[in-house]
């Protein structure tokens, strides 16, 4: 069975692929008399269903049969020929230019080769089709698109060092302790997705864990546990991580000493100095798994980053913030999802470049509206998008010496890049308390 009478048989049949298109996995299949399809959410289920003409593939069993995949947007992925008898099959992945014939007693022992292989003998194979598909879908899980996991690892990175340079104005001394504030709280989020044909949903749910500087030094500490969901058309992944972040504070702001009374009594405070430079670098490292069962596909990630967040003040009530950062994430250990060995041939590097503008009507309220360019170094679905968003903060201005301190922020924004249609908009609240 040749490879060329492959395609053009597939060719044949295409009107089938629009009825299946909102599904995120599809095989389509055709004999010389009958033609046959499915679609789902799970692409091992499909894929093995037309292995063992099972399902919509039943009227197959007994004829030689040409079978295409597709996996998310990528048409044709994955393709494979078996004759009549169930003793051969050809196996061919378009998009790696890898090409194998399987030979059995059965139906049932060619299926058994072909998923053994791959999870197997054959596991380099499959990681060069996963790592094929991280470069070429919208929707791939791992790297690629806005939405996958080594662009949240560096979004969630910079959004949290980048635009925060002057953020300690409540932080190294107005607490009263000698480590200065700590923040603890939640932060959850949800958005909605377009891309390539697909619609999809995201939950977020970031815990921002404890934080300070080391003593009077210019080295601070944060801490957070990054949590996230997303579903694709009913496929579903997920991913959980810990990013260790070390601002430094390259030029600090300047304090003036006050004095004031309230609740806690006559008590020193001290506000930075309305106008000028404050500017931060923070190195970071972080730890994240993502995965999914219906994907087959995940990694365990490492990534390192360095931020930069220059602010310049200039009024009490403006300032604006340029913030820098690039990222390096590696693939550190293969991760088995329905038995398959993924991740490990992660390798991404991405730059983000940011403004933020922030207007305080009032001491304790601020209301920001931000522009965010990102790019993917290495090969990329969606090489570069854009983030717009606005912020609403509330912080309080004078933090009580004893007890909690309530401090809110509302985001929206949205993520839009012209390859693959792609387009994102989500909302994220912030709940929390200083002490």
């Amino acid at each position: 069975m040749k490879r060329a009478a492959l395609v053009i048989s597939l060719s044949c049949w295409a009107v089938v692929c629009p009825l299946l298109a909102r599904e995120p996995f599809s095989l389509s299949g055709k004999s010389a008399t009958t033609s046959a399809a499915a679609a789902g959410s799970s692409f091992p289920d499909i894929f093995e269903s037309g292995l063992r003409a099972e399902g919509a593939f039943r009227t197959l069993d007994g004829q030689t049969a040409l079978y295409s995949l597709r996996y998310a947007d990528i048409e044709n992925a994955m393709s494979f020929s078996i004759n009549g008898a169930g003793t051969e099959a050809e196996f061919v992945i378009p998009i790696t230019g890898f090409s194998r014939t399987f030979q059995g007693t059965d139906r049932d022992d060619l299926e058994d080769q072909l998923v053994d292989f791959l999870k197997n003998e054959g596991a380099d194979v499959y990681r060069d089709f996963m790592e094929a598909i991280d470069q070429m879908s919208a929707v791939a899980v791992t790297d690629g698109n806005p939405s996958a996991a080594t662009a949240t690892i560096a979004t969630s990175v910079f959004m949290e060092n980048a635009f925060d340079a002057g953020n300690d104005e409540w932080d190294p001394k107005n607490a009263g302790g000698e480590n200065g504030a700590r923040l603890i709280g939640a932060y959850p989020e949800f958005s909605v997705l377009s891309a390539a044909g697909f619609d999809g949903t995201s939950w977020g749910y970031e815990v921002p864990l404890p934080r300070g500087q080391f003593g009077e030094s210019r080295v601070g500490y944060k801490f957070s546990m990054p949590l996230r969901y997303r579903d694709i058309e009913g496929a579903k992944s997920g991913s959980a991580g810990l990013s260790m972040s070390f601002p430094v504070q390259i030029k600090k702001p300047v304090y003036q000493e006050e004095r004031i009374e309230d609740g806690a009594g006559d008590r020193k405070i001290y506000r930075p100095r309305t106008n000028g430079l404050i500017w931060r670098m923070t190195p970071s490292v972080s730890g994240v798994g993502a995965g999914s069962a219906d994907f087959a596909a995940g990694s365990l990630l490492t990534a390192g980053a360095l931020s930069s967040s220059a602010e310049y003040k200039f009024s009490d009530k403006f300032r604006a913030t340029l913030g820098n950062q690039f990222t390096m994430i590696e693939g550190v250990s293969d991760l088995s999802v329905q038995g398959y060995d993924v991740g490990s041939e992660v390798s991404q590097q991405m730059t983000k470049t940011g403004v933020h503008l922030a207007w305080s009507p009032r001491v304790s309220h601020t209301l920001a509206a931000y522009t965010i360019f990102s790019a993917f170094l290495q090969d990329a679905a969606i090489p570069e998008f854009f983030t717009f968003g606005f912020e609403y903060s509330y912080l309080p201005s004078v933090l009580k010496e004893e007890g909690l301190n309530p401090v809110l922020t509302l985001r929206g924004y949205a993520d839009v890049a012209d390859e693959k249609d792609y387009e994102a908009y989500g909302i994220r609240v912030g709940a929390g308390f200083v002490f």
